[in-house]
């Protein structure tokens, strides 16, 4: 629902426009990336500083861009990766007020969690200072600033699958490909997780000219 009024929103302002944000919904429901935002920039309809200001202003929230932010060491030291991932919050910055209470940035996948707000404050005993940030930031500095984990090999994975996905949209648009046939084979590929959508079984490409099959 959330994805739906932000695709809304972002059509009114005039970022995206309709068919784009339903390629986008439609990519989503065959198992590609989760975050509407995410699969819009993969799709090159909008960028991902303009995407960035926009959740800005949807949270009412202060942005920070994780892909040009050096988070400080102490910060990154508070938690370890895996409750990073689970909370969908990157420490940022830590700042001593001269009251002597300690300030923590936090950047968020959604700045408006507050259990996740709560559990870090009542954990770190610090203020903490709310940031939004894009998804694709988020996963990046996670990967510079945590190493390797299973995370980012499931993001290597769904950026092959974000490539074969915007492949078949641009040979439905050509007309060599059948959107419902390839909605109906992605899905039934999900469901029994077997196979490659690569694989030519996997997609029934029409040939216009000369009737061939591939």
């Amino acid at each position: 629902m959330r994805d739906r009024r932000i695709g809304e929103l972002l059509m009114e302002r005039g970022l995206v426009n309709a068919e784009q944000v339903d390629r986008a919904l439609e990519l989503q429901q065959t198992g590609g990336d989760c975050r509407l935002g995410s699969i819009l920039v993969s799709q090159g309809a909008i960028a991902e500083d303009h995407l960035l200001s926009f959740l800005s202003m949807y949270f009412d929230a202060p942005k920070v861009d994780l892909k040009r932010t050096i988070p400080d060491r102490q910060a990154i030291e508070l938690f370890d990766r895996t409750r990073v991932e689970d909370m969908r919050a990157l420490p940022v910055h830590l700042m001593e007020d001269p009251d002597g209470e300690m300030t923590l940035t936090l950047a968020m996948i959604d700045p408006t969690d507050n259990d996740v707000l709560r559990h870090v404050e009542t954990e770190t005993r610090m203020r903490v200072q709310p940031r939004v940030a894009s998804w694709g930031g988020f996963r990046e500095a996670l990967s510079r600033f945590y190493g390797a984990s299973v995370l980012e090999m499931e993001t290597a994975a769904r950026s092959t699958r974000s490539l074969i996905l915007g492949l078949a949209e641009a040979l439905i648009a050509s007309g060599a490909l059948d959107r419902e046939d390839w909605l109906g084979r992605a899905a039934r590929h999900d469901e029994n997780g077997a196979g490659n959508l690569c694989d030519s079984g996997d997609v029934q490409m029409r040939r216009t000219h000369d009737g061939g099959k591939t």
